[in-house]
Formats: structure tokens, C-alpha cells, sequence
């Protein structure tokens, strides 16, 4: 099991890496070709798009996920703007 899932059981050798592991894997990836660099250029992004469409507030699947819910009951604009301002506020003090 890999990625998010195999660190979310706690399995460290899940192949999940920080920044500066994205830097080294992107070295690598240069020396081995462009296609490669290529591929795993398209394998971050499709990582990002996937990690923004979770359902967290002030990510787009929050902002979908409340989309969403309007439909079934009516949410004022003011409180769904602080749901997502709240929601960047905490995050920037981790």
C-alpha cells in the first residue's frame, strides 16, 4: 500500500516525501531523460489536483462539498466565507 493510504496505516516506507525528496526524485528524474521528468512531472500535479479536491474547507472540494450542501439547505454566504476563512487561518499556524 502507497502514498496517503500506507502513511494513514503507518507504513514509513510508504513512498511519500517532503520537498526536499521532490528535489532529489526530480534530480534523478533529469539525469534519467526528459520523459521521465515528464512523467514525473504529471504524477506531482495529478498528486496536488487529487490532494484539492478532498473535502477540507478552503480547498475546492470544501468549496464543492458546501456547493453541495446548499442545495439541500440554504447556507448564508457569510458563514460559508468564514467556514473557509477559518479554515486558512488555523492551517497557517501549524
Amino acid at each position: 500500500m502507497g502514498g496517503l493510504l500506507g502513511v494513514l496505516s503507518g507504513n514509513p516506507n510508504s513512498g511519500v516525501v517532503g520537498p526536499l525528496g521532490i528535489v532529489a526524485e526530480t534530480g534523478r528524474a533529469a539525469q534519467e531523460g526528459l520523459f521521465r521528468l515528464l512523467e514525473l512531472m504529471v504524477s506531482i500535479n495529478l498528486s496536488l489536483a487529487l490532494f484539492n479536491l478532498l473535502p477540507i474547507p478552503a480547498l475546492d472540494g470544501g468549496r464543492i462539498l458546501l456547493l453541495l450542501l446548499s442545495r439541500l439547505l440554504p447556507i448564508p454566504k457569510e458563514r460559508e466565507a468564514m467556514v473557509h476563512y477559518l479554515a486558512s487561518s488555523s492551517s497557517s499556524s501549524w
